[in-house]
């Protein structure tokens, strides 16, 4: 399991406190204060902030990309860098905050190839192993023994 993901959109927190269960840390990004202020008011996630399971980022801060960097530069994330992906709460935040998202996904990226450039060795290694593990996977699911997909599947359904 991942320590972390990020999304963009605090929606109504219920999505945040769910996900808090189940991650190390929740990156969260937002660019309206306000609905970090709504939903905070709706559901408390007081517990998850004070032990930073839930990270809160201003989308728009001129600070955020510090604030970024000093946290994928933590051990316990570094080592997950390469797998870095943004989602999104919700079509809402698709629809009206697009390039915002683009561009702040673009400042995340940017921060993890720093933060996975400068770190020591012993910790690229890991993630140059996932790397050729992943280009290998197409190759390694399509020299799968047929006889054996067959031998498997037999009398389990009627054209295999």
């Amino acid at each position: 399991r991942y320590p972390f993901i990020c999304i963009y959109g605090i929606g109504n927190a219920l999505l945040i406190k769910n996900l808090a269960k189940h991650y190390k840390h929740l990156f969260v990004f937002e660019s309206e204060i306000e609905l970090f202020i709504l939903a905070l008011s709706t559901l408390d996630l007081s517990e998850e902030l004070k032990t930073y399971q839930v990270i809160l980022f201003d989308a728009v801060a001129k600070d955020v990309e510090i604030h970024i960097a000093m946290f994928f530069d933590q051990q316990s994330i570094l080592e997950y860098l390469s797998l870095y992906e943004m989602f999104i709460s919700s079509h809402y935040y698709l629809k009206y905050y697009e390039a915002s998202i683009l561009s702040l996904n673009e400042l995340c990226i940017k921060s993890a190839s720093v933060a996975i450039r400068n770190a020591e060795i012993s910790c690229i290694l890991p993630l140059l192993t996932h790397e050729y593990m992943i280009q290998n996977i197409p190759s390694m699911l399509e020299s799968i023994p047929f006889q054996r997909i067959l031998s498997e599947r037999k009398n389990k359904f009627e054209n295999a």
